[in-house]
């Protein structure tokens, strides 16, 4: 169907930018609100500890590093699980990463959170290195395993004696894809 009227001329184009220009404040000032609200919301959760380095995960995949972590024996590293992503709280990711040497983001596929908290890092002023996608794997599922796996090999730490043993005995039988 053709829409009925002229929709020519400058007094449309004016009308729409200023349309645009009061509903993009009205975005940025609800923005500032969720980021404020999630500096402080309970959907986070911080699980404080004394090592160096530092977890930053979301969602479901925060199961995978907490359960690498018990298999590697690592009981001492800070989590941050932020239950709110977008937009980040800069409270929040600057008080979490503030002495750590390194940060590792751990999320499924994309590297939605690791660019959000790198990007927010760096308007912070933070050095730590942040890795992600260096680190666990872009594709596929993630697992336990697989987290336990990649952050051995990427912190140079041993793996328990009898996780190797079940990993060699799954990949004898083709049932670890991805590693």
């Amino acid at each position: 169907p053709t829409p009925k009227g002229d929709f020519k001329g400058p007094l449309v184009a004016r009308t729409l930018r200023g349309a645009e220009g009061s509903v993009h404040r009205k975005l940025l000032e609800t923005e500032q609100r969720l980021r404020e609200y999630a500096g402080e919301s309970k959907l986070n959760r911080l699980l404080p500890g004394s090592a160096d380095w530092g977890i930053i995960t979301s969602g479901m995949a925060w199961a995978y590093p907490m359960e690498a972590l018990d298999i590697l024996g690592l009981y001492d590293v800070p989590v941050l699980k932020l239950g709110l992503v977008h937009p980040l709280s800069p409270k929040m990711v600057g008080d979490f990463m503030r002495g750590l040497r390194k940060v590792i983001v751990i999320e499924q596929l994309d590297p939605f959170l690791e660019s959000g908290v790198k990007r927010m890092a760096y308007e912070l002023g933070l050095s730590a290195p942040i890795v992600g996608k260096e680190c666990i794997p872009e594709t596929g599922a993630l697992s336990s395993s697989i987290v336990a796996v990649q952050l051995s090999k990427y912190l140079a730490l041993p793996l328990p004696d009898e996780f190797t043993k079940g990993i060699e005995r799954r990949e004898a039988m083709g049932k670890i894809p991805g590693m």
